[in-house]
């Protein structure tokens, strides 16, 4: 059984070891802890506690993780949180079935009942049945094994990099879409503004100093940032155009 990790809290190695104690009660195994971190002195002690030290290997940071996991039958990724699974999809890579929890994006890597199973975050018992499960039948071991290896498989990157491709291709379409849709309606949008000023001019429609002062004063609460002259030409600016909207309504 391996589990690998930069032993921090959120990785839960406690649960890991609690775990691969009830599965070495019924199943004598070994643990193997990959990796370092704050965690690992209070690990350390809890195996003791547990009575399992002499089960469980401690052997730190390692550059080749494949030779590891190529005597694992059992793979242990019980955090609280993680953004995607990658550790576990390793694992699988080397046909290794993963117990894992339900946190972030692992559910998306690991397939429960198929590529192993997933437990609610922190259910020891649930993970230590789920391993004992897979590990009591070698036939059933077999089939998790090749399993995992085909989900794996699925993430390879002549697999995966074709569907981002084609995720990109449909978002520029869209954009390209959208503007051609839009790019009608706001020519014609300032058409009509223009439109609009014209007759404001013409027929002298100017907002009073009053409703202009308003109206900047609201803005400028907003965000004081703001070049005061600006936000007043374009409030005078929209004013107008309301003021000859409201006037041909009436007409």
């Amino acid at each position: 059984i391996t589990h690998i990790s930069n032993f921090r809290k959120v990785k839960r190695i406690e649960d890991v070891v609690r775990v691969f104690h009830l599965v070495n009660q019924k199943i004598p195994s070994k643990l193997l802890l990959v990796g370092d971190g704050p965690e690992r002195t209070s690990i350390e002690m809890l195996c003791r506690e547990l009575g399992v030290q002499n089960d469980v290997r401690f052997l730190g940071k390692l550059d080749v993780i494949e030779e590891v996991l190529s005597l694992a039958d059992i793979f242990l990724l019980l955090s609280e949180k993680e953004s995607f699974g990658l550790a576990a999809l390793e694992a699988m890579a080397c046909e290794v079935p993963v117990i894992s929890s339900n946190a972030g994006g692992i559910p998306e890597v690991n397939v429960h009942g198929v590529t192993g199973f997933i437990s609610e975050i922190g259910d020891v018992e649930d993970m230590a049945k789920n391993t004992i499960h897979i590990l009591e039948d070698e036939e059933r071991l077999q089939t998790f094994k090749r399993n995992a290896l085909d989900r794996a498989k699925e993430f390879d990157i002549a697999n995966i990099l074709p569907l981002y491709e084609q995720y990109y291709e449909q978002i520029k379409k869209s954009e390209e879409e959208l503007k051609k849709e839009w790019r009608p309606q706001a020519e014609e949008r300032v058409k009509i503004d223009i439109l609009l000023s014209e007759i404001a001019r013409a027929e002298k429609i100017v907002p009073s100093d009053e409703e202009i002062q308003k109206e900047v004063d609201h803005i400028l609460s907003h965000d004081a940032s703001l070049d005061k002259e600006k936000v007043k030409a374009y409030i005078t600016h929209t004013l107008s155009i309301d003021k000859v909207l409201k006037l041909l309504e009436g007409k």
